[in-house]
């Protein structure tokens, strides 16, 4: 992020989220953001995620600058390039354990994609839920899924939003091995907001967010 500045008015008032802050983060960098409840975590991960547009400012993915391309271009890079894990998992319930792990594959035409399902589900210790439905599963369960779908594609970044802000102590503990292991493994960067101090700590770097600033 290079400059990158994001407000919202609200009537005739403007709040300023995020202030030409500028943010590089390295292959294979796992980087921790914490802060207050609207502070700007999330607008930074869907300005990072091509889901929204910065007032001013350049977002770079691989060198390359998502804040001129059009919205199928930029859909295309959120598809082959980055994956997301989200609090709340959204996973597609009408779809099994592997048919949710197999859809970003499907999506970009990856070959051999039940091999791929195959070996992601083992790598997070749910190969045999593989025919289960969301409703099936327990939350840990579930993001252990999501986990795999976002990695799937091997994405240059994963950007994961309070992926343990539902679970419990031993389930947060496990599923942030794993997204830490397999985020190495791929060499993919890994942005991650968290409330919980001690899971930043986990992180190569530590940034916190507020007053529109990043700060160590």
């Amino acid at each position: 992020m290079d400059k990158v500045t994001r407000s919202y008015r609200n009537g005739e008032k403007t709040t300023v989220i995020l202030d030409a802050i500028d943010l590089v983060v390295s292959s294979g960098e796992f980087v921790a953001l914490v802060g207050k409840s609207g502070s700007g975590k999330s607008t930074l991960l869907n300005l990072a995620g091509c889901m929204d547009f910065p007032d001013s400012g350049k977002i770079y993915i691989d060198s390359r600058e998502t804040t001129c391309l059009s919205s199928s271009k930029r859909a295309l890079v959120r598809r082959e390039q980055i994956g997301f894990v989200f609090q709340f998992f959204h996973l597609l319930p009408q779809l099994t354990v592997a048919e949710n792990v197999s859809l970003p594959l499907t999506l970009t035409g990856y070959r051999k994609i039940e091999a791929r399902v195959d070996e992601l589900l083992e790598s997070v210790g749910m190969a045999d839920y593989a025919k289960r439905y969301p409703a099936q599963l327990s939350g840990g369960e579930m993001q252990r899924v999501a986990v795999a779908r976002a990695i799937s594609t091997r994405p240059k970044l994963i950007l994961a939003d309070e992926p343990t802000g539902n679970l419990d102590d031993d389930s947060s503990h496990g599923v942030m091995d794993l997204l830490i292991n397999m985020t190495k493994e791929c060499d993919s960067s890994l942005v991650l907001v968290t409330h919980d101090l001690n899971t930043a700590d986990r992180a190569d770097r530590k940034l916190h967010i507020g007053g529109g600033q990043l700060y160590v």
